[in-house]
């Protein structure tokens, strides 16, 4: 796939996938709220894989997220589907802007071979 595509579908499948996760979700709206924070964290993490040709670099992301959350809890930002609704359309945001810096550097061209290092 182009990498575009394969970044939108991983993310989505990634997020889908977080359905079975606890994160406090009380009812089934709340379970379909908080897929922001996986989606939107993805498309962070996929992103930048391609910028930095690195998977690592999604790794860091991921664990980052939890870490971030663990120490968030402790400052008492609490959670919720306020929290995570706004987290997915940070980490979404955050994306889009590395999209948009891999299309400027011509990693969007083309057939994407995955990391080269």
């Amino acid at each position: 796939l182009r990498p575009v595509a394969a970044l939108w579908i991983s993310a989505a499948v990634f997020g889908v996938i977080h359905l079975i996760s606890s994160g406090g979700q009380q009812n089934a709206l709340e379970h379909v709220l908080y897929l922001a924070v996986p989606f939107g964290f993805a498309v962070a993490g996929g992103a930048l894989m391609i910028v930095l040709d690195s998977l690592w670099a999604a790794v860091g992301v991921h664990t980052g997220v939890h870490v971030g959350g663990l120490i968030g809890l402790g400052f008492g930002l609490g959670s919720g589907p306020a929290y995570w609704v706004t987290t997915g359309l940070v980490w979404t945001a955050i994306g889009l802007v590395l999209l948009a810096i891999a299309k400027r550097q011509g990693k969007l061209d083309g057939i994407w071979t995955g990391p080269t290092r």
